[in-house]
């Protein structure tokens, strides 16, 4: 007579198994996370990176070409003071810039705290150059230097751009700094 025998696992090489089956799907499944979050990261980055070069880019083209220089200037005891001699004002920084183009529009570029963006205002329209409902503005300054009254002033612009999400993930906090040095090169004064 033979004996029976029984074809199938017990119930320690079952848990066993489950255990490595679960062990293995953390692993990938930490893996697949770390990578989305590092590619929502540079995603992020990328359209801050963009924006803020795109602005720099925009401004130091109208500051580089302008016509005049009409001034910078800055909130004093509520109206905005405008200094056109820059040959005392090295340091000093201030949210406004303003001057002329060769068509005769005269531009002012705001750094505005509580839309924050920067805005390029003229006498017919004001334009923001960032969207402020994707990004926002957490730095804003403009300083102007000048070696004399006879040259040109150089001006610099300085801002700081971060990404606006309400989530708390590391990978939405991104903060870019971007800043330029641009001189008039065809002041008509």
């Amino acid at each position: 007579m033979r004996e029976k025998t029984h074809k199938g696992f017990t119930l320690i090489e079952l848990l066993v198994v489950m255990m490595i089956i679960i062990a293995v799907g953390s692993i990938i499944a930490g893996i697949i996370v770390v990578s989305l979050r590092g590619g929502n990261r540079s995603v992020n980055v990328n359209e801050v990176r963009q924006t803020g070069e795109y602005t720099l880019s925009q401004m130091t083209k109208m500051v580089a070409f302008a016509k005049s220089f009409d001034g910078i200037g800055k909130l004093v005891l509520g109206n905005i003071v405008y200094e056109t001699d820059c040959t005392t004002q090295a340091g000093v920084e201030f949210t406004h810039l303003k001057l002329t183009s060769f068509d005769n529009t005269q531009t002012t570029f705001i750094c505005d705290y509580n839309a924050t963006t920067i805005a390029s205002q003229s006498a017919s329209r004001t334009v923001e150059l960032i969207n402020s409902t994707k990004f926002n503005l957490d730095v804003c300054t403009f300083k102007c230097t000048q070696n004399s009254i006879a040259t040109a002033p150089v001006i610099e612009i300085n801002f700081t751009l971060s990404k606006n999400s309400p989530s708390t993930f590391v990978e939405n906090k991104i903060s870019i700094p971007f800043g330029t040095t641009v001189g008039f090169r065809n002041l008509a004064n």
